[in-house]
């Protein structure tokens, strides 16, 4: 009963492992894989099977042994053929998520390079700025610096005594008892 039980153990481990790879083959492939290459190792798997089937059938002594090897042998091919019924089936869905990932990958791939043309600009913009700014107060300055200087002592005498006699009238006004505005 022991050695029944390992030798169950061992077919469906053999069995998940052929399908397994038959899996890994069609999924990680990411669709490179054609029909032919994907039956080709169904097929290559099921052989190996069969060949463990062969290889417990040699051992055989009786009919009862003989009927337990071919099942053995039966469990696992149904498990390689499963497995890749589920490979294939999901394959469709991991190309359209595939597309999908390349499609996005691909959008932020632009999205990143908009957002440093934006950063390029806005910089320019500023430095313009800054530029426009320097050159304003050039420009100002020298226009101050080109006054006569008869011209400027006049404008500043006129403005100190404006603010003078401005200063004369408060105090006038207050002394006089008006109020100031």
């Amino acid at each position: 009963m022991e050695e029944d039980l390992l030798a169950w153990l061992m077919s469906l481990g053999c069995g998940v492992f052929a399908g397994c790879f038959i899996v890994a083959v069609t999924l990680c492939s990411g669709g490179y894989v054609s029909n032919a290459g994907r039956r080709a190792g169904l097929i290559a798997c099921s052989l190996m099977c069969v060949g463990l089937g062969l290889l417990r059938a040699s051992a055989v002594a009786a009919l009862g042994e003989l009927l337990f090897a071919v099942g053995l042998t039966a469990v696992e091919i149904g498990i390689v053929w499963s497995l890749d019924y589920v490979a294939t089936r999901h394959q469709a869905d991991l190309n359209a998520w595939l597309d999908r990932s390349a499609k996005a990958n691909q959008a932020q791939g632009a999205v990143d390079a908009a957002t440093a043309n934006l950063d390029r600009w806005q910089t320019l913009i500023r430095d313009l700025r800054e530029q426009d700014a320097d050159f304003r107060h050039h420009v100002e300055d020298r226009q101050e610096r080109s006054i006569p200087l008869g011209d400027l002592e006049d404008i500043t005498t006129r403005h100190v005594l404006d603010g003078y006699n401005a200063g004369i009238a408060a105090n006038q006004g207050a002394l006089r008892g008006a109020k100031a505005q």
